[in-house]
C-alpha cells in the first residue's frame, strides 16, 4: 500500500472518531435530559471506544483518541461546573479516572482482539491461496502445460503479463498492443540443484506490491520444483527405453542367432555325413538326410522370412502390394510351405477344411501367407503327437474368418494377455531349448492390423488353443 492510500485511510478514520463521540456526546445528552444519571452515560463512551477501535481496523492510537475526547466531552458537558473543564466533586473525578483506565484497557484489548482476527483472516487466504498454487500442479505432466499454468495464475490473481524463458524456449502471453510505458521484473526460475530459466514480469506500477510479490514467489517456486520433477521423470523414462531397447536388442540377437544356429547345424551334420560317407550309405539314406537338410532349409527361410517381415512392418514408409486373393490359394500356399517343415506331421495331424464358396480378399499374398504359416507353425510347436490340428476359412457376414485350432492343453493363462507381445515364448521363461524366436505372433498381428483385421486367441470350452484372424470380404470384380 503506497503512502497516498494510507494517508487517506487515517483521514476517514480520523473523521469516523470524531463523529463516533459526536453522537455519543448527543445521545447522551438526550438521556441526560429525560433524567439517565451520570454514571450510566459514561457507558455511552465506552461504548464509543470500542466502537471507534472496531471502524478504525484495529489501530489501537484510535481506541486512546477515542477515550481522551470521550473523557474531555464527558467532563465538558456532563461534570460540575458544566461547560468547563474542571472538575471540583472528588467523586466526578474518580468516575472519570475509572472511566478513562476502562476505556484505555477496552480499547487496547479491542485493537489487538481485532488486528489477530485481521493476522488470522490473512493467514487463512493465504494458506489456501498456497492450497490452490499447489493443487494447480498436481496432475500437471509436460513442459508447455506446467509454465502455461504458471503464466495463467499469476497474470489471473495479480493482473501482471508475465513472460516464461526455459533455454532457447521462450514462453510469451498474446499482447493485444505493445506499451513502451510497461516496466519489466526479472526473477529467476529455480530446481533444487540449477536454475532452469528466468521470468518476467510486465506493470505499469514503480513496483510490484507486497502481497502480489508473495504470490508470485511462491507460484515461481512451486513451478521451479514441478518442472524439475518433469525433467527427472524424463530422463527416467529415456533412460528406461533405452534400457529396454538394449534388452530387446540382446534378446532378439541371443534368439536370432540359436534359431539360426539349430537348422545350420543339422544342414551342415548331414551334408558333412552325405559327403564323408557317400559311396557307403544306401539311397534310402542319402534321401532321408537330404530331406533332412530341405526341411532345415525350409525352417531357415521362415525364420529369416519373419525377422525381415518385423522389420518391415515396423518401418514408417512400409506399404503393403494388395491384390485380390482367393481364400482357397491363400491356405494351400500355406499348407504347402509348412508341410516342407514338417512333412511328417502334416500329414499324419493336419486337417484343412476349405470354404465350400469361391472367396476373395484385398490381401498382399506374401505377408497374409505368413501369418498363415506362423500360426500353423505355432500349432505344431505345442502340439502333442497324436493330436489334431484344425485349419478352415469360412465367411461370417461381410467377413471372412480363418482359423486355427488343436486338441492340445490350449494357451497358459500366464501368457494369454500378452501372447502378441514379442519374444513371448513359454520355453524362453526356463531356458534357450525350443523353436521360435516369439516373433512370430507378433508379426500376425501386425500384419493383420496393417490388413485392416483382427487376430485373437483363446481357449476352446472342449480343451485345446484356438486362433482367429478376421478380413474383410471382397466381392469378386
Amino acid at each position: 500500500m503506497n503512502g497516498k492510500s494510507k494517508l487517506h485511510e487515517h483521514m476517514i478514520c480520523m473523521i469516523s472518531v470524531i463523529g463516533i463521540v459526536v453522537v455519543a456526546t448527543i445521545l447522551s445528552s438526550g438521556l441526560s435530559k429525560l433524567g439517565v444519571e451520570d454514571d450510566n452515560l459514561i457507558m455511552l463512551y465506552l461504548i464509543a471506544v470500542l466502537l471507534s477501535t472496531v471502524v478504525s481496523k484495529g489501530y489501537i492510537a484510535y481506541g486512546l483518541i477515542t477515550a481522551v475526547l470521550g473523557l474531555l466531552s464527558f467532563n465538558y458537558f456532563f461534570t460540575y461546573p458544566l461547560f468547563t473543564m474542571m472538575v471540583y466533586d472528588v467523586q466526578d473525578l474518580i468516575m472519570l479516572g475509572f472511566f478513562f483506565i476502562t476505556a484505555l484497557i477496552g480499547g487496547v484489548m479491542t485493537s489487538k482482539y481485532k488486528h489477530q482476527s485481521t493476522i488470522a483472516k490473512q493467514n487463512e487466504l493465504t494458506a489456501q491461496l498456497m492450497y490452490e498454487i499447489t493443487e494447480s500442479f498436481v496432475n500437471l505432466t509436460g513442459v508447455d502445460d506446467i509454465v502455461d499454468n504458471a503464466m495463467n495464475f499469476i497474470t489471473d490473481h495479480t493482473g501482471y503479463y508475465c513472460e516464461v524463458t526455459l533455454g532457447d524456449k521462450v514462453y510469451s502471453p498474446e499482447w493485444t498492443e505493445y506499451r513502451p510505458s510497461v516496466k519489466c521484473y526479472v526473477l529467476p526460475i529455480n530446481g533444487r540443484t540449477t536454475r532452469l530459466g528466468l521470468i518476467k514480469l510486465y506493470t505499469d506500477e514503480r513496483s510490484v506490491m507486497e502481497d502480489d510479490d508473495k504470490l508470485i514467489s511462491a507460484v515461481v517456486y512451486q513451478m521451479g520444483l514441478v518442472l524439475d520433477r518433469e525433467s527427472i521423470y524424463t530422463e527416467r523414462e529415456k533412460i528406461k527405453l533405452e534400457m529396454e531397447s538394449e534388452h530387446l536388442k540382446s534378446t532378439l540377437l541371443r534368439s536370432i542367432s540359436h534359431d539360426l544356429r539349430t537348422p545350420l547345424t543339422g544342414i551342415l551334420g548331414a551334408g558333412t555325413l552325405i559327403v564323408e560317407n557317400f559311396y557307403e550309405l544306401e539311397d534310402d539314406e542319402i534321401i532321408r538326410l537330404a530331406g533332412d537338410i530341405m526341411e532345415q532349409s525350409e525352417w531357415l527361410i521362415m525364420t529369416v522370412q519373419n525377422i525381415l517381415n518385423m522389420t518391415r512392418v515396423n518401418d514408417k514408409s512400409f506399404a503393403l502390394r494388395r491384390e485380390l486373393e482367393t481364400v482357397d490359394d491363400l491356405m494351400s500356399q500355406a499348407v504347402m510351405r509348412i508341410s516342407r517343415v514338417y512333412p511328417s506331421q502334416a500329414k499324419e495331424m493336419l486337417k484343412v477344411k476349405f470354404p465350400g464358396d469361391l472367396l476373395f480378399v484385398n490381401v498382399d499374398a506374401q505377408m497374409f501367407e505368413q501369418v498363415l504359416i506362423n500360426l500353423l507353425d505355432n500349432a505344431f510347436k505345442h502340439s502333442v503327437s497324436c493330436s489334431y490340428i484344425l485349419f478352415t476359412a469360412y465367411k461370417d457376414g461381410k467377413n471372412i474368418v480363418f482359423e486355427v485350432s488343436d486338441d492340445g492343453e490350449g494357451i497358459d493363462e500366464s501368457i494369454i494377455d500378452t501372447l502378441f507381445d514379442g519374444f513371448v515364448t513359454l520355453q524362453s521363461k526356463t531356458s534357450d531349448k525350443g523353436r521360435g524366436v516369439g516373433l512370430g505372433l507378433s508379426i500376425c498381428r501386425a500384419i493383420v492390423n496393417a490388413h485392416d483385421g483382427v487376430i485373437t486367441a483363446g481357449n476352446k470350452p472342449e480343451g485345446g488353443a484356438l486362433f482367429r484372424v478376421v478380413l474383410p470380404c471382397e466381392e469378386e470384380s
